[in-house]
């Protein structure tokens, strides 16, 4: 007799996985479904693109952010950081979560005063920076390329790792993990779900889909429409070098951000079903992180394209990244790495969508996290009892709405 879960999640990135730890402490029988381990990608995963499905966790940059917000959005941030003070302890792994400076660089042409006034608004205090005072702290740095920089302290984990505690943690108080790639997902007369992977079949009372970029197409396939979109992010990772970061570093001004803004404006909605479109301009936003074991990533370029699955000139993107990097990052231009590329979701001007599918009893989405390091550790455990019954109003914002379907 086919096993009933009284929850699936459908995506095992650190939304998926955050959410089925914290389902699982509340005494529910959970099942994490993800199309493979954390960090063991196989080559018939990958599409012609090079996408690896799921894999927006792996190429993180792992940044725990607080500053810039007040009200209840500050409030969620800041109980982010206080979640990942003591998450190490409560998983029973660490995750190497580390204070690290955030080095904004202000480059040529930028509205300097515009910039300035702009961070003033945050609520944690910043330095500014001359270029000679930037490179005394990340030695890195070129300083003919920036005209200032601001600094201030914020945190780093390493989410590979972060994500994998989660999934242990889960597994060890009662949980189950299984591999391989959603097919269908049916509702039944019952009222419960099957979901059908390339391995297996699996019931549940209830279904969670928290699979990041792909959410919009593995929906659209069950015939449901729910405005979340995704970029293409490519990067470059190198995992042996000698060099040393010694700061987090990234622009003062971030493309990304109005990318996102205009991709999803609702006049351009029905393109989102329609592949082959690019709905605005690709973007570079020039940084370089590092985690403890050394390993960098260098980025990012994104671009919204509307096929999940579209044909990119890997050789083309990463010499844009290369150039743009060198620019500011001269010594980290030419380190030998690798080229990937991940969908990340998002949402139109706001943090993240979750909540129940309208029309589809026992059917509920979960993604589309902006800075997903922070929130998610802060979200899931307040989700989870929202899914059981005690609703939360700091998730209001958050939650689908009927008119959005």
């Amino acid at each position: 007799m086919t096993k009933i879960y009284d929850w699936i999640l459908i995506g095992a990135g650190i939304t998926g996985s955050a959410l089925a730890y914290e389902l699982g402490k509340l005494g529910l029988e959970v099942l994490l479904l993800d199309q493979s381990a954390d960090g063991d990608i196989p080559a018939e995963s990958l599409s012609a693109s090079g996408h690896e499905r799921d894999r927006a966790t792996r190429y993180s940059y792992g940044g725990v952010h607080w500053y810039g917000n007040s009200g209840d959005m500050g409030k969620l941030f800041q109980e982010g950081k206080a979640r990942h003070e003591q998450l190490s302890d409560e998983l029973g792994m660490d995750t190497e979560y580390r204070p690290v400076n955030l080095l904004f660089t202000v480059d040529p042409g930028q509205d300097v005063e515009r910039t300035i006034a702009a961070y003033e608004q945050m609520s944690d205090p910043f330095q500014i920076l001359s270029p000679q005072e930037a490179c005394e702290i990340e030695p890195l740095l070129n300083p003919e390329a920036i005209v200032h920089a601001l600094i201030l302290e914020q945190a780093q984990v390493n989410p590979i790792l972060l994500n994998q505690a989660y999934q242990q943690a889960m597994i060890r108080q009662g949980g189950a993990m299984e591999m391989g790639e959603v097919q269908e997902l049916e509702n039944h007369r019952d009222r419960s779900y099957s979901v059908s992977t390339s391995e297996d079949i699996y019931r549940a009372k209830n279904v969670v889909v928290c699979a990041g970029g792909w959410t919009r197409q593995l929906l659209k396939q069950a015939g449901i429409d729910i405005p979340i979109y995704f970029t293409h992010a490519e990067l470059i990772e190198i995992l042996e070098t000698n060099q040393r970061l010694s700061s987090f570093v990234i622009p003062s001004q971030t493309q990304l951000y109005q990318l996102e803004t205009v991709s999803s404006r609702p006049e351009l909605e029905f393109l989102w079903d329609e592949p082959g479109h690019e709905l605005a301009p690709a973007i570079v936003d020039t940084s370089a992180v590092q985690f403890q074991d050394g390993r960098l990533l260098l980025g990012q370029l994104s671009r919204t394209v509307t096929d999940p699955q579209a044909q990119v000139n890997p050789q083309k993107s990463e010499q844009e990244i290369r150039q743009k990097v060198g620019q500011v990052l001269p010594a980290l231009a030419q380190e030998p790495g690798t080229w990937h590329s991940c969908l990340v979701a998002f949402v139109h001007q706001n943090f993240a969508i979750m909540g129940a599918v309208p029309k589809r009893e026992g059917l509920y989405v979960f993604s589309g996290f902006t800075a997903p390091m922070t929130l998610v550790p802060a979200i899931a455990p307040r989700f989870a009892r929202q899914l059981t019954g005690t609703p939360d109003p700091l998730l209001s914002p958050f939650i689908l709405k009927s008119n959005e379907y």
